[in-house]
């Protein structure tokens, strides 16, 4: 149940020259917010690395989803042939995922860094 809270003159004024107030600060910080410089990314230097050991990750990880995947897969065979159920399935799909997270994400830093 929702009750009415009747606004007199005075509320109702007021609460026009605060939303007034409001818009005209969000003005001012919008023309304020434009003048911050957006410098371009640059790599420091000997950081070359690091772009080395990113690779590495991302190969281990790939790897590492392949032989769970097949791990998964033939743990799901086995359990098809016996009529477990589909509890293999779910750690297939959930590999998956995990290889899709895994190239989104390397894809979305070089983005971002770019």
């Amino acid at each position: 149940m929702q009750i009415a809270v009747p606004i007199g003159r005075a509320s109702a004024w007021a609460a026009a020259r605060a939303a007034d107030a409001v818009r005209q600060l969000a003005s001012q910080a919008d023309v304020n917010l434009a003048d911050v410089p957006n410098p371009a990314p640059a790599q420091p230097p000997g950081t070359g690395g690091i772009t080395t050991v990113m690779s590495w990750v991302k190969w281990i990880g790939f790897i590492a989803c392949a032989i769970a995947l097949v791990a998964a897969l033939i743990i799901y065979a086995i359990q098809s042939h016996r009529g477990d159920g589909g509890q293999g399935m779910s750690d297939i799909v959930k590999i998956l995922l995990i290889v899709v997270f895994i190239s989104a994400s390397f894809g979305l830093v070089g983005a971002l860094v770019s």
